[in-house]
């Protein structure tokens, strides 16, 4: 059985003729035989061979036949399976004579209840069936579901997809639907319901009669406890709980209570059941419980292990690391389910076979999240009063956002070039509206950065440039109404194995304190730029905004293999000049950078450009730029086992938004601008990936070629890499087996 393929026969455009061909594709009874070659893990299968069976082809045509006819409106459709033969090979073609498709003349609600059908008619969602569309069993779907949902929130616990009725009336290939909205037995109209009584037990446990020492009543809601005390405070929980009595039944508000619940750091397990009350069969009373945590702090401790090699000066070099962290964490810290953790990490990276420690770093951080919106300065509040924010969008941020409070410090020692402390303070808040989309928001934001380069750094890379010194100086990002926005969307997988992703940044630092500088300067008529420190150690106050979308797109082309692409834009931008009139950079940390084990895996960490400038030196790199335009496709495939393969192709580079010049007025870093060359500075590279999936987590060895440099490589011009020496060096790009990346997890 070689191949099996749909051959549509009919003169009118076919709406949607992809998604129709997927979903018949998926009624074939026989599958065709898999190629041996590729995916490898076909090499390991012996029984792979399918024998072609007239009878299962018939079988396959009789599927698709009432799958048109009943689901998709084509009632005079004709399948018919033909066969061809090449020596042992047959090919199963299946002719679709189509015929005309009905469409929808009108569309309808009707019902003996007259209040139901103007409920629907007002349902502010838009209807899914529309005049002209063609007969689809999923619209129909969907419109019911519509109603149901629409519905159920106004009250109508009970209404259910079973009391709509479809029905039509044909005629020139075209059909009059109408939606009949059948009436409960024995009543004559559907009723609404409202909320009764809410009864929240804080420590529901196996017992079937348990005794509560402790009860406490807020809102109308009666909370229960069988310790002494309550392990969430009322008034604290009362914020998750969108049930209250003498409300009109919501689902949604049911829905959100689960949702917010279950987010509570302090409980393992949430169920929210409902009753109908005895005495009054339009009411219906809630009971919550809540099992929690056995115990209220928790610890967890981590090692990994990584190691690189690299071989663009003389000598090749081997990179054996080790980092390893320890965390603590408290699910209650103030018995409002407030849940704060304290992480120590460090980390060692060796040259190998010396020994010699070639960077290591240290890192202690305190997080606090707090299960409700603290809205800072009532920033959120007056945005909303502006009409900035709606107030619809602001009410669901005050009843589900979280927010966050961090406080840190970072250190990171480069042996050879320069070591960086960092202090960090922020408050912000995240938001999950659904399980595709996450929002976090930094409103309040303070990023203090302490460089010393060492004196072999500066004399080799700073001394000649000013810019790229200026940007190694110490500095403080700040945000104090708005620090950065960040949005993350994973859709889910469609019909036809496909899902998109995108993550999304944008940040701000210094624009108050420009606005601020700036209206200082007016009102004194002077002309300063403000600076934090005393004179001769004073840190610059950075000013930038950064903005980086990152697109994915995930395509299934079976159950064992798969297809992944990401393209990655960055660009950020400084403003304002420094005490000495020089425009001031774009701080280091705060700047882009590719090449490592989630970016270009030909390239070191940090190693690629800017632009099409070479930096002929010893890891650890330094390399960052203004501008990031990276491109990543990779096929991954299932082998044997829990063993995983992929073949990758990543693309990309950074450049500077300026030209650099030393003091003397020389250009530095040539070849470093964006300019309309960018394309011909695009690095390319290329490898192969063995994956070991442990379920929970994957370890990753991805080998990756350098195939295109952006630069050129030989006196022709040339960019191509492989087998090429790097210009500068007696040395070959893509020493041995490439550049070894060991790392947890996808790349993307």
């Amino acid at each position: 059985m070689r191949k099996n393929q749909i051959v549509f026969k009919t003169n009118e455009k076919i709406k949607n003729k992809d998604a129709l061909r997927f979903e018949l594709e998926s009624l074939y009874q026989q599958d065709q035989n898999p190629p041996k070659l590729w995916p490898p893990k076909n090499w390991f299968d012996r029984d792979t061979l399918r024998i072609y069976d007239p009878e299962l082809a018939n079988q396959s045509a009789e599927a698709m036949q009432k799958f048109l006819k009943n689901k998709k409106g084509f009632y005079h459709v004709n399948v018919k399976p033909t066969a061809e033969y090449d020596g042992d090979q047959a090919t199963v073609s299946y002719i679709l004579d189509l015929g005309r498709r009905y469409t929808i003349r009108s569309y309808h609600i009707v019902s003996d209840d007259e209040n139901i059908v103007k409920e629907i008619n007002e349902l502010p969602t838009r209807r899914a069936i529309t005049v002209g569309d063609p007969l689809d069993a999923d619209l129909f779907d969907t419109e019911k579901a519509r109603i149901t949902s629409g519905l159920q929130n106004l009250g109508y616990a009970n209404f259910l997809g079973n009391y709509i009725e479809m029905v039509g009336d044909s005629g020139d290939y075209q059909v009059d639907v109408d939606f009949n909205i059948l009436v409960p037995p024995p009543d004559s109209i559907h009723r609404q319901y409202y909320i009764g009584d809410v009864h929240v037990y804080t420590e529901h446990l196996s017992q079937t009669n348990p005794d509560y020492n402790l009860t406490d009543t807020v809102d109308h809601t009666v909370y229960y406890s069988m310790s002494d005390q309550f392990v969430v405070k009322p008034n604290k929980l009362k914020n998750n709980i969108f049930l209250r009595n003498g409300m009109l039944y919501l689902k949604n508000n049911r829905v959100k209570t689960q949702r917010t619940l279950s987010n509570l750091s302090s409980f393992r397990y949430v169920n929210v059941k409902e009753r109908i009350n005895p005495n009054q069969d339009t009411i219906i009373d809630f009971d919550i419980f809540l099992s929690p945590h056995r115990h209220k702090w928790i610890s967890e401790t981590g090692v990994d292990l990584f190691y690189s090699t690299f071989g663009a000066t003389d000598v090749q070099q081997n990179l054996f690391g080790v980092s390893a962290s320890t965390g603590l964490q408290n699910r209650n810290l103030f018995g409002g389910s407030e849940k704060y953790s304290f992480n120590l990490d460090g980390s060692v990276e060796l040259t190998i076979p010396s020994f010699q420690a070639n960077r290591w770093s240290f890192g202690a951080n305190n997080a606090l999240e707090l299960p409700r919106l603290v809205d800072l300065f009532s920033f959120g509040k007056f945005l909303s009063k502006v009409r900035i924010i709606p107030k619809v969008n602001y009410n669901r941020l005050r009843e589900e956002a979280r927010t966050d409070i961090a406080l840190g410090y970072n250190f990171t020692q480069s042996i050879q070039n320069f070591s960086i402390s960092s202090f960090n303070a922020s408050w912000g808040y995240s938001y999950k509206p659904n399980n595709t989309q996450l929002y976090k928001i930094r409103q309040l934001g303070l990023n203090l950065f302490i460089f010393n380069p060492t004196e072999q750094f500066k004399e080799r890379n700073l001394v000649d440039n000013q810019l790229l010194a200026k940007s190694f100086e110490n500095n403080l990002s700040t945000g104090f109404l708005f620090r950065d926005l960040s949005y993350f969307y994973q859709g889910p997988k469609t019909n036809r194995g496909r899902s998109l992703g995108v993550l999304g940044n944008i940040e701000f630092s210094g624009v108050e304190v420009f606005l601020g500088n700036q209206l200082y300067n007016l009102l004194s008529e002077r002309d300063l730029v403000w600076e934090l420190g005393p004179l001769g150690d004073r840190f610059n106050l950075a000013k930038f905004i950064k903005l980086e979308i990152d697109g994915r797109i995930y395509k299934d082309l079976g159950q064992s293999s798969q297809i992944a692409a990401r393209a990655d834009f960055g660009i950020v931008v400084p403003f304002g000049n420094t005490s000495e009139g020089l425009p001031l950079p774009v701080p280091y940390l705060s700047q882009f950078f590719v090449g490592g084990p989630n970016s270009n895996r030909a390239w070191q960490l940090r190693e690629l450009g800017p632009g099409g400038h070479l930096e002929n030196q010893d890891p650890p790199f330094f390399q960052a730029g203004d501008i990031k335009l990276e491109f990543n496709l990779e096929y991954r495939w299932d082998w044997f086992w829990f063993f995983k393969g992929a073949v990758f192709v990543d693309a990309g580079n950074i450049w500077t938004l300026r030209d650099e010049f030393s003091a003397a007025g020389e250009l530095q870093r040539a070849g470093s601008k964006f300019s309309s060359d960018f394309l011909d500075q695009m690095a390319i590279g290329a490898g192969w990936g063995i994956r070991a999936d442990f379920t929970y987590f994957l370890i990753r060895f991805d080998f990756g070629y350098k195939i295109r440099a952006p630069y050129p490589v030989s006196d022709s011009g040339s960019h191509f890499a492989l087998g090429k020496k790097v210009p500068g060096t007696n040395n070959n790009f893509n020493a041995y087996i490439g550049n070894i990346n060991v790392a947890i997890n996808y790349p993307f």
